[in-house]
């Protein structure tokens, strides 16, 4: 007999025993546990200055100079960098090392007037070599330049998103005149996007007023980006900044406001415990 009552064990118990404690030690052992949390995906922006302009057979990219919120949807440059020279109010693109150039960028390189912008495209190929029209008027050699607006939003979580914007126009004419507001995703129209605004007329001494305001839905993929666009049928109508005001007291007018945020519901990002 390979047992007593008060010694050593059979071995087949034993055996069951070590069964047994592989067992308890098998749901001792658990997963590590990663919590979760929303990922929020929002971005408002709005611009404290007149959006620029100057003719009425260019298209304008609206501009930020302020970002409100910001999560998962964020605010960029569009940039170009090329070679030109400018005589007067003509600049001569003859390379270009990136961009494409845009109607509304701010211009830097040797010798260029600070502030100086591109108004609209003369001759060649869109955003590309050619001749341009800048705002100010000059002489500079031919040099790199820099050009740059604060045009893109870019959302970097795919998803289908909410896009709001209120456009503050104004009119100092005494017509009544157009603005068209319209979306671009990566640099293409979005069709069937547009929306015509009529602005109305000055009367007396008071400028016509109107807030142009729409949302849209768009599809995007990880870090695809959108831009809205611009344009006028008169040079007296534009989108205007209107500074805090009294009479009575009230903050300042943006002349764009822009909200992005994600339709479905937040998306779940894991964190360290």
């Amino acid at each position: 007999v390979s047992q007593s009552r008060y010694g050593q064990q059979p071995v087949g118990l034993v055996n069951q025993i070590a069964e047994l404690q592989k067992q308890v030690d098998a749901f001792a052992v658990q997963p590590v546990h990663t919590p979760q949390v929303p990922q929020f995906i929002y971005g408002s922006f709005y611009s404290t200055a007149n959006q620029p302009d100057g003719s009425t057979t260019t298209a304008y990219p609206l501009l930020y100079d302020t970002t409100q919120f910001s999560k998962n949807v964020v605010l960029e440059d569009r940039t170009a960098v090329f070679t030109a020279s400018i005589a007067t109010t003509t600049m001569t693109v003859t390379s270009i090392t990136s961009g494409p150039i845009y109607p509304g960028m701010t211009i830097t390189g040797t010798g260029v007037t600070a502030g100086t912008r591109i108004v609209s495209q003369l001759t060649g190929t869109d955003g590309s070599t050619g001749t341009y029209q800048v705002s100010v008027s000059q002489t500079v050699a031919s040099t790199t330049i820099t050009g740059t607006c604060k045009s893109i939003v870019r959302c970097e979580v795919a998803g289908v998103y909410n896009v709001q914007f209120s456009v503050q126009m104004v009119n100092t004419d005494s017509s009544v005149h157009d603005i068209d507001v319209w979306m671009r995703k990566n640099g293409t129209d979005v069709a069937d996007s547009n929306s015509q605004f009529s602005v109305p007329a000055r009367h007396g001494s008071v400028d016509g007023h109107l807030i142009g305001a729409l949302n849209l839905f768009i599809d995007l993929a990880a870090d695809e980006y959108i831009e809205l666009m611009w344009s006028t049928t008169d040079a007296t109508t534009t989108i205007q900044y209107i500074g805090a005001q009294t009479g009575p007291v009230r903050p300042a007018t943006p002349s764009v406001i822009l909200t992005v945020s994600l339709v479905s519901m937040p998306t779940l990002q894991g964190v360290s415990a």
